[in-house]
């Protein structure tokens, strides 16, 4: 046998049932003695040392007990169980059983079978020799590099490249795999992955993408804690990986329609014959198993990563669950990374107070009968008289909002009730107050010593940073028996005496309570499918502006769905808060009703894809519910619908396959 003939004769070896029997066989014993070796290794290893360590997250404030003058102004009896919720000391186990902690077992055993699955695929594909070989030849490379120091990052880098592209090239041929069949629509649907490959548009951003995660990982300052590491790496990889994808889509969705049409190709396919909306489906589907291939490969190395972050050690840790005194107690950061990062919190949000609307009525009256006056004695039934009472409520109800909302210098506020809590009080898991405070112009360097009043009967004081989103952790403990949990700030130091400056007050959603209800493993599978529901969307944009418009006109369009999409939160608050249709002396503005008569059609159409902030919960540690998903899926999918319906009713009007002439 020749050397000519080698690589004909392994190719066929590697596509031969018997090789792939033997292959796969080899590949599920290695996955599982790793596996078997990791869990038996997890249960063999000694018991944790006895917590001795004090978890402390308050800011360090005087608590010396006032004297009788000095106490503040609070009409609620003083506390008797100073500190008792705090979270208390944790050791691993215990740390285990409050917060759903996984350590290392999960991430060995997720990322072995996601590197046996895809050995297998490539076995199955009959590639095995060829990838056998490609990965040798990749460490023959990277290995050199990262055996230095000087070179180690550029090694690092060179290994994670190779590693995505082939992923990403093992999935595309799987795709291709799964769509193949003699239908127009899986053909045309292949004939679009065959496309990505080769245009040039797409090409640069999977080259993009990939190098944005083989490079973030490298850039993240080891200096910082562990959390806030975990933390810039799922925010600027899942973003980065979102928003390099949905430009991708909207160029490479609408090239795929409009160069086909410029270029008269499209003349084959229509005279096939395919039908006009076979044709603008199996775009669609191209693009969205393009985008699917690209989250996947995407979202396996975030995960993975992200594993192998969290089994890194922690700001005060030698090695991963080890102090440097030696003993395993969690440190802040440890307890902090797996009670509000690693982890799916719901949020509930203070019930509303139950106002006393005979009493505002009679409020709002009086200020009637005083615009009656000052207007001649104009009748209730006047239009002027009745936008006025309009005007009046709104402003008693806004008032008393704001009240509720704050706490006067030196004194409480009202009492902040939370309800639904049961299920956390069950679990025992430990639940945190969210909140960002104001006050005054929000000087920077200002710190407020506030005191956090739970259920009138303990208390936590807190050095208040304000404008910034803290904090607050306490054990299941806090919640009552009934599921509820009663907080009340107080705007001072109640030990002391000492109050502060200004009012304190807060924003709507500023002050919430979070519970853990989950790990972030299944976060994190739901966020990337809403990614891809989104990413449909734009696609769907993209190719009906195609089915009409030039390639940079349909971009264009596209860009102004997807600016819209993304702001159109900031745009309702904005409607909101600035925009409103009377003024505070009851004037009607009639700029802010043209304001909103343009812009509030754009920012209700686009309102529900715009509350789809899936990387910022899971940065957060904020449950994405399925709920969530499937409303996502139902809206943003029956848009995506409208749009391909109205490209097919436009496409379909089109001489697409008449000659020209030319």
């Amino acid at each position: 046998m020749s050397l000519r003939d080698l690589p004909r004769r392994l190719d066929r070896a590697q596509r031969s049932s018997q090789f792939k029997a033997i292959a796969i066989g080899l590949i599920l014993i290695v996955a599982a003695f790793v596996i078997g070796a990791t869990v038996v290794q997890h249960f063999a290893s000694p018991g944790p040392e006895p917590a001795g360590q004090v978890i402390d997250q308050s800011a360090g404030a005087d608590r010396a007990p006032a004297d009788a003058n000095g106490s503040l102004e609070t009409e609620l009896s003083a506390p008797t169980a100073r500190d008792a919720e705090r979270v208390d000391p944790l050791s691993v186990s215990s740390l285990g059983r409050e917060l759903g902690f996984r350590d290392r077992t999960l991430a060995i055993s997720v990322g072995t079978l996601v590197i046996a699955g895809l050995a297998i695929l490539v076995v199955s594909l009959g590639l095995g020799l060829t990838y056998l070989g490609l990965m040798l030849s990749a460490v023959t490379i990277a290995a050199p590099l990262w055996y230095f120091d000087q070179t180690r990052s550029m090694g690092q880098i060179v290994a994670a490249v190779l590693t995505l592209t082939a992923s990403f090239t093992i999935l595309g041929r799987a795709m291709h795999v799964v769509l193949s069949g003699s239908n127009a629509i899986l053909a045309i649907a292949r004939n679009v992955l065959h496309e990505a490959v080769r245009m040039k548009i797409s090409l640069v951003f999977i080259v993009i993408l990939i190098l944005l995660l083989a490079i973030l990982p490298g850039i993240l300052d080891a200096d910082q804690p562990l959390r806030y590491r975990i933390q810039s790496f799922l925010q600027y990889g899942v973003s980065g990986a979102f928003w390099t994808l949905a430009i991708m889509t909207l160029f490479f969705s609408a090239a795929t329609v409009a160069f086909e049409q410029r270029d008269r190709v499209i003349w084959q396919t229509i005279a096939k014959p395919v039908r006009h909306h076979d044709y603008l489906i199996g775009k669609w589907i191209g693009v969205m198993a393009l985008n699917a291939v690209l989250l996947a490969v995407c979202g396996s190395g975030l995960f993975l990563f992200t594993e192998y972050l969290r089994s890194t050690p922690a700001q005060g840790e030698v090695r991963a669950l080890v102090n440097q005194d030696g003993s395993g107690n969690p440190t802040n950061d440890r307890l902090l990374l797996h009670s509000q990062v690693l982890v799916a919190r719901a949020a509930r949000a203070p019930e509303p107070p139950d106002w006393d609307m005979e009493a505002i009525a009679k409020s709002v009256d009086a200020q009637l009968d005083d615009f009656i006056r000052e207007h001649g004695g104009i009748s209730r039934e006047n239009p002027e008289a009745r936008e006025a009472f309009s005007a009046f409520m709104t402003q008693e109800l806004e008032r008393l909002d704001k009240a509720w909302r704050s706490a006067p210098p030196g004194q409480g506020s009202m009492p902040y009730v939370f309800t639904g809590l049961g299920d956390a009080k069950r679990a025992g898991r430990p639940v945190t107050i969210r909140y960002k405070f104001h006050a005054g112009g929000d000087d920077p360097t200002a710190l407020y010593k506030t005191t956090f009043l739970i259920n009138n009967q303990h208390d936590f004081l807190e050095e208040v940073a304000l404008n910034t989103m803290l904090s607050l952790t306490l054990k299941a403990g806090a919640i009552q028996d009934d599921g509820t949990m009663v907080v009340q700030i107080i705007n001072g130091n109640i030990y002391t005496g000492q109050a502060n400056r200004m009012q304190l007050r807060f924003d709507h959603g500023d002050l919430e309570v979070l519970y853990v209800v989950g790990g972030y493993e299944m976060n994190f599978f739901r966020v990337m499918f809403v990614l891809w529901v989104k990413l449909g969307f734009i696609a769907a944009v993209s190719i009906a502006a195609a089915t009409f418009l030039s390639f940079p006109v349909a971009c264009f369009l596209a860009m102004l769905a997807l600016f819209a999409g993304e702001t159109a939160g900031y745009l309702m608050r904005a409607l909101d808060d600035s925009y409103r249709l009377y003024d505070g002396e009851g004037n009607f503005d009639l700029v802010a009703l043209i304001f909103r008569i343009t812009a509030f059609p754009i920012a209700w159409t686009f309102q529900t894809y715009s509350e789809l902030k899936p990387a910022a919960d899971l940065v957060d540690g904020r449950l994405v519910s399925w709920a969530s998903v499937g409303k996502a899926l139902l809206v943003v999918g029956a848009w995506s619908v409208a749009l391909l319906t109205a490209g097919w009713f436009i496409f379909r009007r089109r001489e697409l396959a008449t000659y020209s002439g030319h």
